[in-house]
């Protein structure tokens, strides 16, 4: 009879448990299907980031798309820190009601000698996870955008009558550094109890982008954000760093091309996917399949 009451507050223990593996999972968003259609409007997105504050913020620039990806109320969020010149815009698709963001990444066109400057010092931002760290410099330079960044989401959200229909949905995007920022934003916005109630992560797509965190953080921003797709072309450096033996790790899910971006293969959910990007090591490493993503010139120099 006592082994009998003794199974009750197991199963109880059982039930409960079930039912808050159910919660968080029911609370994470779904993950799309990796479209290419979209991977390239945001790259174009992300690319424009390079260009001229002025062309951007009139959305006049030789890239600017019109028609359904054409966005209005453009806000430009610059910060020079060092060796980097940071630069974020945040615009609204009138088309679909979204808002757009898009990090620059580094303008320094040695791409080598920019991982080695910006080190490799971990940080925990977030007292209330514990063991998840991220790259002091990448979290740095995503901190010096932060306010004007989310201050530009939230005017654009009060603007879209999110009263009446919802959250409105914010697709991010990055190139390079401005992957790892965009990647951070996303993870900030899910937390940020003054801008969730009105703005949602709807896609991010970024190229190029180094292991932001380390595997704590990768599991805890995979567990936040719906769908992030990590494009990685070929030989590209950037990456590869910094190393997984200093205890960074990827974000998923990769999406990894050939040389000539003719052929993608749909990596693993661990973010470090031995037979994708990973595959080719620290080993003859090609700098211009970092600036060179669906076969458009993207980074610095690629916007006139």
């Amino acid at each position: 009879m006592l082994g009998r009451i003794g199974i009750v507050p197991v199963m109880l223990l059982q039930l409960w448990c079930c039912f808050i593996a159910a919660t968080a999972s029911a609370a994470k968003p779904p993950r799309e299907p990796y479209r290419e259609e979209i991977a390239k409007s945001f790259l174009t997105f992300s690319t424009i980031s390079y260009c001229d504050q002025p062309i951007v913020a009139n959305w006049s620039c030789d890239l600017c798309p019109h028609g359904g990806d054409a966005l209005t109320n453009v806000t430009v969020v610059n910060q020079a820190t060092g060796i980097t010149k940071l630069r974020a815009y945040v615009g609204a698709r009138p088309s679909d009601g979204a808002v757009i963001v898009a990090f620059r990444g580094t303008v320094d066109q040695d791409i080598m000698n920019w991982i080695k400057d910006v080190g490799i010092v971990e940080t925990a931002p977030w007292k209330d996870l514990k063991g998840v760290k991220v790259h002091g410099g990448f979290y740095s330079s995503w901190g010096t955008l932060r306010d004007g960044v989310f201050g530009a989401v939230a005017q654009l959200a009060a603007a879209s009558g999110v009263a009446e229909a919802g959250p409105v949905a914010v697709h991010i995007t990055g190139h390079s550094l401005g992957a790892s920022m965009a990647a951070l934003a996303a993870f900030e916005l899910t937390r940020s109890a003054s801008l969730s109630a009105r703005a949602v992560v709807g896609h991010v797509y970024t190229f190029g982008q180094p292991r932001t965190g380390n595997a704590a953080f990768a599991a805890a921003y995979n567990a936040s954000i719906g769908t992030h797709w990590r494009l990685t072309h070929n030989r590209d450096p950037v990456p590869q760093f910094p190393w997984p033996a200093l205890g960074y790790h990827h974000v998923p899910q990769e999406v990894f091309y050939d040389e000539h971006s003719t052929k993608y293969v749909i990596c693993d959910g661990s973010g470090e996917d031995p037979n994708c990007q990973n595959k080719n090591g620290i080993a003859n490493l090609v700098p211009k399949d970092h600036t060179t993503y669906l076969n458009t010139t993207t980074g610095s120099g690629s916007c006139h």
